[in-house]
């Protein structure tokens, strides 16, 4: 179990708990507080990059956010989860602090999913050769 104090940029001191296992390893889906987009503010789905290793040792995460809107451009992978479903947004990855987010384990993504979103988000990243 890990605590943080966390100004929160409020002025005020918050302690935040979490346990860094819980966070889960690449695949992972989880739900979390992103940053405010479009008026909306409760816990968003995204998809876990980052291996548990790294997460752990930073206590950073790189997900990419799930939205239910989906648009079918190319870099979108569809997710149809028992619990959450919708488009992973690969171009939209980000790092987060997981230990401020107040992360909750969802699901897991399946085996394609997973290696399909990592793909795209390579060919991102990755320079041409």
């Amino acid at each position: 179990m890990l605590l943080l104090s966390d100004q929160g940029g409020r002025g005020r001191s918050a302690v935040m708990c979490c346990d860094a296992s819980s966070l889960g390893d690449s695949g992972s889906i989880v739900k979390l507080f992103l940053s405010r987009q479009g008026g909306y503010q409760g816990k968003k789905p995204a998809l876990v990059l980052s291996l548990l290793s790294f997460n752990k040792l930073t206590l950073l995460a790189m997900v990419a956010p799930i939205t239910s809107r989906v648009r079918g451009h190319g870099f979108e992978v569809i997710l149809n989860g028992r619990m959450v479903s919708g488009a992973i947004l690969c171009q939209q990855v980000k790092m987060i602090d997981f230990t401020v987010r107040g992360i909750t384990f969802a699901e897991k993504a399946p085996d394609e999913v997973i290696n399909t979103a990592l793909a795209k988000v390579r060919a991102i990243v990755s320079a041409a050769k």
